[in-house]
């Protein structure tokens, strides 16, 4: 009797088991966005421009920051079934804080063609000490988002923060630039279409 009732909990087992990996189931994916909290994040908006040409109104624009940006990716993440947590970059002392999320996220400024000086002190410490660490992320997902004026400056911003991550054995899966002059509305979509893309190279 009592192996006949370990059979049947072996059985059940196995049935919940296969349906769990049909319908995707199962702990959900953990991520940090990481985001550079700097003087652009201490406004809502960018400087409006209030000129009047004579002949229309101005409209004031809104840019979206990277603090604008990490809320609205984290929210995306949500709906998309991962477990979310939101850091600014100076509130991470801990290496554990990165490595022991299944993926992550950095958003920073563009500041003459590089990071913000907050996302370089990360890299300068936390990162660091990743680096220092056996096994480091070992290719751990990543992606980064760079707000910016100008393209190429935005690029090259990426680009060093790519660096520090690939160093660390990290793999960068998706890159967004965010340029000021976009429409919020735009932004917003942007960072919904990313949140969607890296989501989905988490699952490949």
């Amino acid at each position: 009797m009592q192996h006949k009732g370990m059979f049947l909990f072996a059985v059940c087992a196995a049935v919940l088991f296969a349906a769990a990996a049909v319908s995707g189931a199962g702990p959900k994916k953990t991520v940090i966005v990481i985001y550079s909290a700097g003087i652009e994040s201490e406004k809502s908006m960018s400087e409006e421009d209030s000129t009047i040409d004579g002949k229309t109104n101005a409209t004031p624009k809104k840019a979206m920051n990277a603090k604008m940006a990490a809320y609205h990716l984290a929210k995306a993440f949500g709906t998309l079934g991962l477990a979310v947590s939101v850091k600014e970059a100076l509130d991470i002392k801990d290496p554990g804080e990165i490595m022991n999320k299944d993926c992550f996220v950095i958003i920073s400024p563009t500041r003459f063609n590089n990071m913000s000086w907050e996302i370089k002190k990360l890299s300068d410490q936390v990162f660091h000490a990743i680096y220092k660490k056996k096994g480091k992320l070992n290719g751990k997902p990543a992606s980064i988002i760079a707000t910016s004026e100008i393209v190429s400056s935005a690029k090259d911003c990426i680009g060093r923060i790519g660096n520090v991550i690939g160093q660390c054995d990290g793999k960068v899966e998706q890159t967004l630039i965010l340029l000021n002059e976009t429409a919020f509305s735009e932004a917003e979509k942007q960072v919904s279409d990313f949140a969607a893309a890296f989501t989905a190279s988490l699952r490949n």
